[in-house]
């Protein structure tokens, strides 16, 4: 590429290659379909021999497959054999008896045993004694065969435990019955070791297999390993000292508990074996057939033998192949090289463009989250207030048709007592009452919404705080002394002169004082403490104000709801506690308008803690007004004869201030 050129990233340059370049490739040509043929060859050989390996080891699998059934197969006859057998015995003998008991059983039931498959046949009379053990009569009445025998039941029991036998028997047992009473039971045996191992004695190429008899217990009832005797052998004492790992040990003893219908791996100490297991039908049993690693490994390298020799052969062609490979590559990395660094390039550049065209789609999906987001708060925002403004119109309807309905009805009654001064004066002052509470009710409507809109402004001044001017105690010791209430005031502060707008603070204590009251029954206590904290500010203090009662309480759900215009708890408007519910609501409001916190603690029946915090920058006394210093006058004028303007779009309220001036 010519150096003064801008760089294109798709110009790729071209030489004429040379002779010596042209002959490097035509070889090259000629070695890779060298190449592909070895390798064909030999990738050919290795799949016939790794076909030759499976088909060997699953021709295996499938013998040993085919011996475990056929096993099963055959011990499945024998035990319907023997079933049938015992059967027959015992309706022989029934038929034969003269009476309950059986007199001599040995001459009744010993001509029969050749009829049978069985090793021994044995009587058990209804007392539990068998009296025809080959070796002396022993009380039978613990075993198995006895007592379900006894119980009328027909069956096979394997006993692991024999008495007087070196091995496991197997015991077929069923009632003996006379005039349809069972009067004893009838079992024949067959011997593990004489009768049952041998059918399990087979040779996979000349070698010895391992047969296994087992039922779903892990219990073994014979096999074809040298061994003696072991009372109640199970399959992980047999394992034990045959040479398996634990790991080995608990694999093998894996396979042969699921007891699949099909022949399995397993690593043994020898290598890899083979086994194969099949249940017996009918029964609990199962048959497992093991191919032993040796011969097993023996059969595998046998059937891949003929293949290595050519195989290897074969790999050295390839192994000069590759060498020569080698060394045409070292001779290529130059060319390749630069073509490399074209290549790169052009990556480069692409990324960039796809890094650029990335960045714009995620800016514009971020640009179309934030204007869902905004939908979505829009959307929220007007249901918030189209369920306020509902909750609003029902809270007041109510509240306001309460009173309203009380004027209008004292009114009417004023009409029929026009002659009863004194019944004229209780309904006029129940009038005014109804007439005070909608005022009331109105007033914190109208505080709350100018709260809400933002109109209302904190106005901080200078202030004493013990100044009797912003005590609450007056503006309620009427309804104290009515209610016969105590109220104690308690104050622990360091500086007395700070900045605040005690008026809001003045309404806030008059709010949860009157509060307090209201919930408090005749003759309560109530108390307000009022105590200073220091400030992590420098020159600012904490102030907190807590006003305690032990009147009804409330309940710790109504606790999440209390600061809620028009919350009020069940058991007050049961009660007929006057309210509305927006008191609360305006102190939350004032308090964080103010930048404080208040928390309540309440329970029912225990009365209600109302902790208020406000922060307050610290002032000198010198700083104060008092209402003394502020300059004022009081001017007197007479109105007679002066005439007045009266603007009022009200008849009622204009009637009212004429009758007034």
């Amino acid at each position: 590429m010519d150096s003064n050129q801008p760089y294109d990233p798709y110009y790729l340059r071209y030489e004429p290659p040379s002779v010596a370049a042209s002959q490097r490739k035509a070889n090259r040509t000629r070695l890779t379909v060298l190449a592909a043929v070895i390798l064909g060859i030999l990738a050919v050989m290795l799949a016939n021999t790794s076909h030759q390996r499976d088909l060997t080891i699953r021709n295996a699998e499938y013998t040993a497959m085919q011996m475990a059934e056929t096993v099963a197969s055959e011990i499945e006859v024998t035990l319907g054999f023997a079933k049938s057998s015992i059967l027959s015995v015992a309706s022989t003998v029934s038929g034969d008896m003269t009476g309950d008991v059986l007199e001599n059983p040995a001459e009744a039931i010993q001509p029969l045993k050749e009829l049978t498959p069985f090793g021994g046949i044995e009587y058990i009379r209804s007392d539990g004694m068998n009296v025809m053990n080959p070796v002396e009569p022993f009380d039978a009445s613990d075993r198995v065969y006895f007592i379900e025998g006894m119980k009328g039941n027909t069956g096979i029991w394997n006993n692991h435990h024999a008495r007087f036998s070196q091995e496991t028997l197997t015991n077929f047992y069923t009632p003996l019955k006379h005039n349809g009473k069972v009067v004893g039971v009838i079992t024949g045996y067959l011997k593990a070791r004489e009768q049952l191992s041998p059918m399990l004695e087979n040779s996979f190429f000349g070698e010895r297999m391992v047969g296994l008899l087992y039922n779903r217990q892990d219990m073994v009832i014979c096999s074809t390993v040298d061994a003696d005797f072991v009372p109640d052998l199970t399959i992980d004492q047999m394992l034990e000292g045959s040479g398996f790992n634990d790991q080995q040990s608990r694999e093998l003893v894996g396979v042969l508990r699921h007891g699949d219908a099909d022949a399995v791996p397993f690593h043994g100490p020898a290598g890899e074996g083979r086994i194969a297991c099949a249940p017996v039908k009918g029964t609990d049993w199962l048959v497992a057939m093991v191919i032993p690693a040796g011969s097993f490994a023996k059969v595998v390298e046998e059937s891949v033998q003929s293949t290595r020799l050519t195989i290897m052969a074969v790999s050295i062609l390839f192994g000069l192949y590759m060498l020569y490979m080698l060394f045409s590559f070292v001779q290529e990395r130059k060319e390749i090289a630069e073509e490399k660094h074209y290549l790169e390039e052009e990556n480069r550049i692409a990324n960039e463009k796809n890094r650029k065209a990335f960045e714009e789609l995620r800016a514009a999906n971020i640009s179309l989250y934030e204007q869902r987001l905004q939908l979505e708060k829009a959307r929220d925002e007007a249901n918030v207030a189209n369920q306020a403004k509902s909750t609003f119109l029902f809270s007041m309807s109510h509240d306001i048709r309460t009173p309203m309905n009380a004027i209008l009805g004292f009114a009417g009654l004023m009409e029929k007592e026009i002659e009863n001064p004194d019944m004229l004066r209780t309904y006029l002052g129940k009038i005014q009452n109804a007439g005070a509470y909608m005022l009331s009710l109105i007033n914190n409507v109208l505080e709350v919404a100018r709260i809400d809109s933002g109109r209302i402004e904190v106005e901080e001044q200078a202030v004493d705080l013990t100044s009797p001017e912003w005590l609450v105690t007056p503006m309620v010791e009427n309804e104290l002394h009515r209610k016969h209430m105590t109220f104690n005031t308690e104050m622990d502060i360091t500086h007395r002169y700070v900045y605040a707008d005690m008026h809001k603070v003045k309404e806030i204590m008059m709010n949860l004082v009157s509060n307090a009251i209201k919930y408090t029954p005749d003759g309560g206590h109530i108390t307000m403490r009022f105590e200073e904290h220091p400030s992590a500010k420098p020159g600012y203090a904490v102030y907190t104000n807590t006003i305690s009662d032990d009147g009804i309480g409330m309940s710790e759900e109504f606790q999440k709801h209390i600061f809620e215009s028009f919350a009020r708890e069940r058991n007050t408007t049961e009660g007929k506690v006057a309210g509305v519910g927006l008191g609360m609501a305006i102190v939350k409001k004032l308090v964080e308008i103010m930048g404080g916190t208040i928390e309540v603690q309440s329970a029912p029946g225990k009365g209600s803690t109302f902790t208020v915090r406000l922060e307050h920058r610290l002032a000198d006394e010198k700083d104060v007004i008092r209402p003394d210093d502020e300059p004022h006058e009081i001017s007197v004028q007479s109105l007679t004869g002066k005439r007045v303007l009266l603007a009022e779009d009200n008849a009622l309220n204009a009637e009212i201030a004429i009758t007034i001036l």
